[in-house]
Order: structure tokens, then C-alpha cells, then sequence
């Protein structure tokens, strides 16, 4: 059955359209533009849902899982046991018919909400604690290192997925990728953030999943604690400090020389650049300190960009309406910006192009607004003629006045909004440059004068039956006419030499006779019409 996308779950769940008991009255959370309040992640679309005086995280599945049934029930199953000593995860159930939605009723996992900010946020917010940083560093390691204890791992270490309360501990959420022992021959269900994950992660599903990416968040909280600015320099909205491309080609890492410069991380970042170069399965024992030889990375397949452009223009509606519901990065011009308060808070809009024509905005509310006001002036004006990337979910919505919907994200902070340069902006829109063919063969050496002509054969299963027949019979063509046709290998009968001393003698021209040419052929041309036949 097709699964619904994320206008139809908004629908349903603003109708309150539950099938699961526990959520049968609950009332969701609305934005400020009243619609629903969702977030995207893996397979799922989560949403806020208070019922029974309790609040609920909601995912709705608007992509195709394999055996969600059977996953989630291992998942719940190994959180339960494990509450005592993990108590960064979080309770989580399985609902085969959790919500209606048009005709039919679908699944749903429900989780209790999980107070918190996401990593970066709060990153950001105390990039100057390194104390506080030493604690979330320290906490996220230790849950990896328990998990891995218990024959698990959670699949998916990235700032989206680890909250941090106000108490400062983290908490763990969304378990779609997550490896526990039940679900051995299960098979990864996903790869994780590609901004944590090795380059050559690719189907690998085991126990040792999270090695990497907790390097990678252990060394970025490390290294933010000597050097703030590093937060400033390479956080993008989609990453801590490090991205896939550092760890696809570390020599040629600006970041990567960054940590080399600071002495209390310098060892760990050379110990993370050879797990990168090395193959997966050898990347817990590097990073555990062990000596492994013979581990380079064989196969760089997914070290290498998408085929297509980094980045979704801004100004292509039919490109961002189809995307509606992923995470994508947009990159555009801004064409106008505006701020209006409404009824319960000032909404700003950056818009790339007529909004009352359906084109895409970036949106903001409360604080957001304030602070982009500050950062750039009343209702935004500096924006204007900008060149900016964003990375957030698409969502749609259709404003009164307009003529058709329109795609946007929610701005939720204004650290990710990056101001590009028009170069910057045109090579995240371009597609990487194609990889040049490998060179061709040098052509076979003509055969002697005296040689006979020989066919040559295309190599056995480089061709079709039929093509290989067609070009065995053009190349001996072709050799004959080069054989008997060019200049160089036509035998001519030599000519003792005349002395330089003696004049040449002086002939008439023999006569002329007019004869009708005998239509004849040479016996290689009875040859290659032979042979075509």
C-alpha cells in the first residue's frame, strides 16, 4: 500500500484522526501559520501530540521500510530491557494501526516526548562552557560505548538525533536505523547522516556502527573547546565542524589542518584521518589506539559527490513541491523579505519570487524573527539581492491570496543561514564535474607490406553477437583498404638509381588509346566482398 505523504498526515492529524487508543482525544501542536508543528527524520515524519495530560512524539511513515513491524518490536523490546543502565534511550511502541488517513489506517511510533535541544543548538548556545561541552562530549561517548557492550548500536549519531535537557544530559531519539542483536539478519534499513559516517559505511550493520560517528562528535566537542571560532568557520546547519567530504579526501581537509594546529587534539584528529583512509571493518580497532596494517580503503564509491548538484534552486517550484517532506539544502537569490505580526507572534518571510504565484520562502517566528531583524534590519531588508543555503525539511502551505501553494522551510536558527557569493551559490547548484574517460587504447600498429592481411576479433563478450560479426568484417575491410590503398604500403618496382652527372634521357609520351574501362575487380576486393557476405 502507498504510503501517505506529508499534506495527508497533516490533515489527518490536525482532524485528530488516531486509531491508537492512548492518542484517540489528543490535540496537536500548531505553528504559528496553524498548521501542525513536524519534524523529518529517516523514515519519518514526527509530530507533537499531547493526549491524556501526556505529550508524544508521533512518527508517520512516508517512506517504504522493510519489515517496520519486526524492527520496532526488537527495538522496544531491547530498550525495556535495558532501561536501568541506559537511560539516554527512550521508551518506544509500535503501533500497527495508529492513524486514518484518507481510506485507510497506517502505522505509527509513539514515543514520550523527549525535553530538550537538539546538539548543535545547544552547541551554539555554549560554545564558550568548555566544561559543559566536556560533559555532553563525554556522555555521548559513554552511550556509544554501552551500546556496543550490549552487542547494539544506534545507527545514526548526529546532532538531529542527541538532545540535551537543561540538566545537561543527553537523551537518544529515533531508532530507525538502530542494530540490536534480535535484528542480525535484518540488514541495514539506512546509512545514517552522511556527515557523520564513514565514506565507505555503505550496507555494513553490526554491533560497531557507531565507532565512527562518535569519533566524530567526541573530537568536534573536543576541539571546539580550544578553539571556538571553529564553530563559526565550518558549522553549516547539517554538521558539527566535519563533513562527508573531509572524511572522503582528509589530506585536502581545511578542518582536518585546523585540528593539526591544536596540540590537545592534534593526535586524534591523525588517529580519525586513518580511520577514514582505512577500510570500515578495520575503524574500531584504529580508533581504539590498536596497530592494523593492511587496511586501506579498496572501494572510494560512496567517498565520491551525488550525481547531482548539492544543492535544490531556490526558484525551481516544481523541483522543491516534489521534495515536500525530505531534508533538502536549498540555495537561491532572495528576492524580497517582509515581517508581519500576527496574532500571536511576528512572522518574517524571505521569498524567492511571487509568494502569491506559489514560490518557495524561507519562514521564521518569534525569537527567529527578532534576531534576523537585528542581524539584518527592520523586516529584513539587508537580505535583499542575497545569495543564501539553507538546509531544512519542505513543507507547503497555501496563503490566503495566492494562486497555488507554496513550498518552504522553517528557519529555526539564524546561525544556519548561510550568505553565499553568486560563485559559491552557482557551484552548490552545479553538478560535479564529469569524471574524465580513461584514455583510449593506442590503435595497432600498421602490418608490414608483406604481411598478409589478418581480421582481428573483438574480445570474446565485449559485444553483441551481431555488432561483434559487423565490426570483425569492417576492421579486415578497413586493413585491406590500408594495405593496398595507402600511399606507404603500396609495393612499387625499384629503379636503379640514374647518375647525377649523365642528363636524364627525353621520351615522347606513349600514345593515348581510348579504350572503355573492363569492369574488373582486384582479388581483394573479391576478398572483402566475400567476407561481408
Amino acid at each position: 500500500m502507498k504510503l501517505p505523504q506529508l499534506i495527508d498526515y497533516q490533515q489527518a492529524i490536525q482532524a485528530r484522526s488516531f486509531a491508537d487508543p492512548a492518542l484517540r482525544y489528543g490535540t496537536p501542536e500548531l505553528t504559528p501559520l496553524r498548521q501542525p508543528l513536524v519534524a523529518s527524520g529517516g523514515f519519518a515524519l514526527t509530530f507533537t501530540v499531547n493526549s491524556g495530560g501526556q505529550r508524544f512524539a508521533v512518527r508517520c511513515f512516508h517512506k517504504q521500510g522493510a519489515r517496520l513491524r519486526e524492527r520496532y518490536a526488537a527495538v522496544a523490546e531491547f530498550v525495556q530491557a535495558h532501561r536501568v543502565d541506559m537511560g539516554f534511550l527512550t521508551d518506544v511502541a509500535f503501533v500497527a494501526e495508529g492513524i486514518r488517513v484518507n481510506s485507510g489506517v497506517f502505522p505509527i511510533v509513539r514515543m514520550p516526548w523527549v525535553e530538550g535541544k537538539r546538539l548543535d543548538s545547544w552547541v551554539e548556545d555554549h560554545l564558550h562552557e568548555p566544561r559543559r561541552l566536556d560533559q555532553v562530549r563525554s556522555q555521548v561517548t559513554a552511550a556509544a560505548a554501552r551500546l556496543r557492550a550490549a552487542g547494539a548500536a544506534h545507527g545514526d549519531l548526529q546532532h538531529g538525533n542527541i538532545l540535551v535537557d537543561g540538566t545537561d544530559r543527553i537523551r537518544l531519539v529515533d531508532y530507525d536505523g538502530m542494530y540490536v542483536p534480535a535484528l542480525a539478519d535484518f540488514g541495514a534499513s539506512e546509512f545514517g547522516h552522511r556527515n557523520y559516517q564513514h565514506p565507505d559505511r555503505a550496507n555494513s550493520y553490526g554491533s560497531h556502527l557507531d565507532a565512527f560517528s562518535a569519533c566524530v562528535i567526541d573530537l568536534s566537542l573536543e576541539a571546539l573547546k580550544y578553539d571556538p571560532a571553529l564553530w563559526h568557520d565550518f558549522n553549516t546547519g547539517e554538521n558539527l565542524i566535519l563533513e562527508a567530504e573531509d572524511f572522503a579526501a582528509p589530506a585536502r581537509s581545511e578542518v582536518f589542518a585546523r585540528l593539526a594546529r591544536i596540540g590537545a587534539v592534534a593526535e586524534r584528529a591523525r588517529v580519525l584521518i586513518a580511520a577514514c583512509q582505512a577500510d570500515f571493518a578495520a575503524v574500531p580497532a584504529i580508533l581504539a589506539g590498536e596497530r592494523v596494517s593492511g587496511t586501506g580503503r579498496q572501494s572510494t564509491s560512496t567517498a565520491k559527490r551525488p550525481a547531482g548538484p548539492r544543492a535544490v534552486d531556490a526558484h525551481n517550484r516544481s523541483a522543491l513541491m516534489a521534495r515536500v517532506g525530505d531534508h533538502v539544502t536549498i540555495v537561491g537569490q532572495v528576492t524580497d523579505t517582509r515581517a508581519v505580526d500576527g496574532r500571536q507572534t511576528r512572522t518574517a518571510f524571505i521569498n524567492f519570487g511571487n509568494w502569491r504565484n506559489g514560490a518557495f520562502r524561507i519562514v521564521a517566528w518569534g525569537g527567529i524573527t527578532r534576531e534576523l531583524e537585528a542581524t539584518f534590519n527592520q523586516e529584513v531588508t539587508a537580505l535583499r539581492g542575497s545569495w543564501v543555503a539553507l538546509s531544512g525539511m519542505v513543507t507547503q502551505y497555501w496563503a490566503q491570496g495566492a494562486t497555488r501553494p507554496s513550498p518552504q522551510i522553517e528557519l529555526k536558527r539564524v546561525q544556519t543561514l548561510r550568505i553565499l557569493t553568486e560563485a559559491a551559490a552557482n557551484a552548490m547548484l552545479a553538478p560535479p564535474p564529469a569524471t574524465p574517460p580513461p584514455p583510449a587504447p593506442p590503435p595497432p600498429a600498421a602490418p608490414l607490406p608483406d604481411s598478409p592481411p589478418l581480421p582481428t576479433t573483438a574480445p570474446r563478450g565485449s559485444l553483441p553477437r551481431a555488432t561483434r560479426a559487423h565490426t570483425d568484417a569492417d576492421d579486415l575491410a578497413r586493413s585491406l583498404d590500408r594495405l593496398y590503398s595507402s600511399r606507404r604500403a603500396t609495393r612499387t618496382p625499384a629503379t636503379p638509381p640514374t647518375p647525377v652527372h649523365q642528363p636524364l634521357p627525353v621520351h615522347p609520351p606513349p600514345p593515348t588509346h581510348h579504350r572503355p574501362p573492363v569492369p574488373r575487380l582486384s582479388w581483394w576486393q573479391r576478398v572483402r566482398a566475400r567476407w561481408r557476405r
